[in-house]
């Protein structure tokens, strides 16, 4: 059984890999990794999931809207032209809104380990 001697990660001198190597030396090497697209599930490196809704929607002044998330716990952001109008962490898997002005709304949700879902929704008079 090698023991690992080194751990090597960004940035490092472009031939660091290459010297380690030739001197026999074992080590690991560790890639950037971006916890907005990917994360360590099992041992494995695998890719976040899409939610799988749509990412726009559109509906009249007075009518309810509704999306429903793969589970419960999604944390919700409601904006209006850039202003958070509502946040909160769901309970159940079904987020209702009921708009009070025409416009159009951005709804970010984050629910692990899925991809930040944003959807657009439109809201005519």
């Amino acid at each position: 059984m090698r023991c690992v001697e080194q751990v090597i990660h960004d940035p490092v001198h472009p031939n660091m890999a290459a010297t380690l190597r030739e001197h026999g030396k074992s080590f690991v090497e560790i890639k950037p990794l971006d916890p907005r697209a990917s994360y360590v599930r099992d041992g494995q490196l695998v890719e976040r999931p899409e939610m799988p809704l749509a990412p726009q929607a559109s509906m009249r002044l007075g009518e309810p809207a509704s999306l429903i998330f793969p589970a419960p716990g999604a944390a919700v952001t409601v904006r209006l032209s850039g202003h958070v109008v509502a946040q909160a962490m769901l309970d159940s898997p079904e987020l209702e809104l009921y708009p009070s002005a025409p416009g159009i709304y951005e709804i970010e949700a984050e629910l692990w380990p899925y991809k930040t879902f944003i959807c657009t929704l439109t809201v005519t008079p």
